[in-house]
């Protein structure tokens, strides 16, 4: 008898690592939130033009209702030089398509996509709430460290809660306050492709 175990064409194709995905998060005081990502990859040997960055832009309320953001982009980079992008939607999903179509890179690259979100501060009679899926669920390979720094525009942090892994889990994460006004959240593991913080 005959066993033969292969990995299909489409997993090949993506048999590179995410190393970190940090995200420098600040809460305006006009209400905007200012995001900074620094996503450090290797591609390996593979030959890629980049990367996909898909963020969820239609969050489902505890009341049926639905919040849409709007994404501004201010700047995408590869390695401190700008990065040719496209953005469109799909789904609930805001896409980015970073890199160049005519050229092929490899080997570890560090990409940063800086962008403001209006919309994912929710107001409240006493308080208001950020809600934010840092990495997305979309990424098909595995991410070994996830960090977000989170500012506030003054001090007063009521709760926290950090949660990874596929969608709607509840498994925690570490959160560590740094200063009355900011707050770290980190994986404690490795995230699997379709995990997320």
């Amino acid at each position: 008898s005959l066993l033969l175990q292969f990995h299909s064409p489409a997993e090949a194709q993506e048999n590179w690592k995410i190393n970190s995905f940090h995200s420098d998060i600040q809460v305006q005081s006009d209400g905007l939130v200012s995001i900074v990502e620094t996503i450090a990859v290797d591609f390996g040997t593979l030959q890629k033009h980049g990367i996909f960055r898909n963020t969820p832009y239609v969050y489902q309320n505890k009341n049926g209702s639905k919040t849409y953001l709007e994404f501004a982009i201010r700047a995408i980079s590869r390695s401190g030089n700008g990065e040719k992008y496209s953005k469109s939607t799909s789904g609930n999903d805001v896409i980015l398509k970073i890199g160049d179509p005519d050229k092929t890179i490899s080997g570890p690259q560090s990409y940063t996509v800086e962008y403001t979100v209006k919309g994912n501060l929710l107001g409240y009679e006493k308080f208001d709430e950020l809600y934010w899926n840092v990495t997305g669920n979309s990424w098909e390979v595995p991410i070994e460290k996830v960090s977000a720094n989170v500012t506030l525009p003054k001090a007063g942090v009521l709760q926290t809660a950090c949660y990874q892994g596929t969608t709607g889990s509840n498994e925690d994460c570490s959160v560590s306050e740094v200063s009355p006004t900011n707050t770290l959240f980190e994986t404690t593991r490795v995230l699997n492709a379709g995990e997320g913080m």
